[in-house]
């Protein structure tokens, strides 16, 4: 047996019970063991000054009749002078209105300039529907506005379509 401790009080040619003596895994348990405590503080101190800088825009629930039946999200950065201007945010089709401003940058930019956002969102399907042929029943069956979660600027009307392409023959 070797004199050459490890601070876990296991020498080179020892190894933990039911491991074969010398081998790499004996070392890398020492090795988490003896780090584990300081990546684990690490990880709760990045997480929490991430969460503490990430704030999210709130849902609104009380804004009216909402015969559009959507959903609204606000964001008001902390220390927006109360004369601030609103900017209103419309996401794309299969998106969400919360991420889509995320991911766009826009609560990043209204963090720094001090406005706020308005975000309606358009209420979809579930993700796994876009792209397939739903029956408008089923869509209102669901609660949604639109399968894929688009704002409804126009309604189609086929007919109107074959017209068109009448026309142009």
């Amino acid at each position: 047996m070797s004199t050459n401790s490890s601070p876990n009080n296991l020498t080179e040619t020892d190894s933990p019970p039911g491991d074969l003596p010398g081998t790499c895994r004996s070392k890398m348990l020492a090795c988490i063991r003896n780090v584990g405590p300081a990546v684990a503080a690490a990880l709760l101190i990045i997480v929490t000054l991430a969460a503490a800088d990430a704030a999210e825009p709130r849902e609104e629930t009380g804004f009216g009749s909402n015969p559009g039946n959507l959903r609204m999200f606000s964001y008001v950065p902390a220390g927006t002078p109360p004369a601030a201007p609103l900017i209103v945010v419309l996401h794309g089709c299969k998106q969400r209105a919360a991420t889509f401003a995320r991911d766009a940058g826009w609560l990043e930019l209204a963090d720094s300039s001090k406005f706020a956002l308005l975000l309606p969102e358009q209420k979809g399907l579930p993700s796994f529907f876009y792209d397939l042929y739903v029956f408008p029943w089923a869509v209102a069956w669901f609660g949604a506005n639109n399968q894929n979660a688009c704002f409804n600027w126009f309604d189609f009307d086929a007919r109107l379509t074959k017209l068109e392409a009448a026309r142009k023959k």
